[in-house]
């Protein structure tokens, strides 16, 4: 099977390729190639030879795709007999207000999209129930990853200790977005010999962060191979929770990354209590939960921090539990049926 996967700019981040093509659509193709079922090329929406690369195509990949380049792509795959599939991994309709998506009107060009294509799938549970009054049929494949394709990583920390931050889009969270800023300035302060990396998009907080080393955004596969290889001794996700009633839905319609990325590193992580961690994360076996409030995130950053065998502890039980219970394999066996593939294969 021939397989076109449409790329698109990430609609938080401008001139950078969407994230969600690679976690969601690149990392089950490449799993499905290696096992022998497809082969598959990437095309931006935006390049004219993406219309010669559908007559060569079986089956056509979109990943939030509403734009007028995304609709006539549909068409003129729908027009060359090719299956059309899309992915839904946000909650689009209603993008927050800390987040730069907000710029993105995807409601008319998305209803066209949904119409068009032969396959819709979700990345979660709320996603599918948010999605289905537009469209019934939509299909749930859960999040997963090709734990093979990156490194073994090494467990061992380094020295002096680094601990890592990775953020896509804006801070996402509104209410304890300052207090949040001020644990992170606080714990400097106390541990100044920690190095801190932040990975993602540049927001304006960081100007009252200098201590960060920040990079920006790098190819997905590099990017989990830097997280393999650094001996990082913990990692931070904080994410908007109970106390951000506005952008409650749509936060709950996310999707854990950070858990399988940073668990497939092995990396112990302190994430924010928010309902998407509270469904896969173990408190104090695969991660830390904590209540987004100065004090809650202070004590569990110094508890991490301070308590060496219960980074190694998580540090194990996560590789495991990413290793044993989010492969991609089961997602991408679903998506090759969709397209048309054997399902006995």
């Amino acid at each position: 099977m021939n397989v076109l996967v449409v790329q698109r700019q990430s609609l938080v981040a401008g001139v950078d390729f969407s994230l969600s093509v690679y976690a969601r659509v690149i990392e089950t193709l490449d799993w499905l190639r290696d096992q022998g079922f497809i082969q598959y090329a990437c095309c931006g929406e935006s390049e004219d030879a993406i219309f010669n690369v559908l007559k060569w195509a079986d089956a056509v990949i979109f990943s939030k795709h509403f734009s007028d380049k995304a609709i006539t792509i549909a068409r003129a795959a729908k027009e060359a007999g090719c299956i059309t599939l899309l992915d839904i991994d946000d909650l689009v309709t209603e993008f927050p207000a800390y987040s730069g998506g907000r710029s993105a009107r995807p409601r008319c060009g998305l209803t066209e999209m949904l119409r068009l294509m032969d396959s819709v799938t979700v990345a979660n549970t709320h996603l599918q129930d948010a999605v289905r009054p537009l469209r019934e049929d939509c299909v749930l494949i859960p999040n997963g990853i090709y734990v093979e394709k990156y490194p073994v990583p090494t467990m061992e920390e380094v020295y002096p200790p680094r601990c890592v931050f990775t953020n896509a889009d804006y801070l996402k969270m509104s209410n304890f977005k300052h207090d949040f800023v001020r644990v992170l300035q606080d714990f400097h302060e106390t541990h100044p010999e920690v190095v801190m990396d932040f990975f993602g998009d540049p927001f304006p907080e960081l100007v009252s962060l200098p201590f960060i080393h920040y990079t920006r955004r790098i190819p997905y596969m590099e990017y989990i191979n830097c997280l393999a290889r650094n001996g990082y001794c913990f990692a931070i996700t904080p994410l908007g929770a109970g106390e951000d009633e506005e952008s409650l839905r749509f936060n709950r319609c996310k999707n854990p990354f950070k858990f399988l990325n940073y668990g497939v590193a092995g990396i112990p992580c302190i994430f924010s209590a928010s309902d998407i961690y509270k469904e896969c994360v173990v408190h104090g076996q695969t991660g830390l939960l904590v209540e987004n409030s100065r004090r809650a995130w202070q004590d569990a950053m110094e508890l991490l921090f301070e308590d060496a065998a219960l980074r190694a502890a998580i540090r194990q039980n996560c590789y495991r539990t990413v290793c044993e219970r989010y492969h991609i394999e089961a997602s991408a066996r679903l998506c090759y049926a969709l397209m048309g593939g054997e399902e006995n294969r």
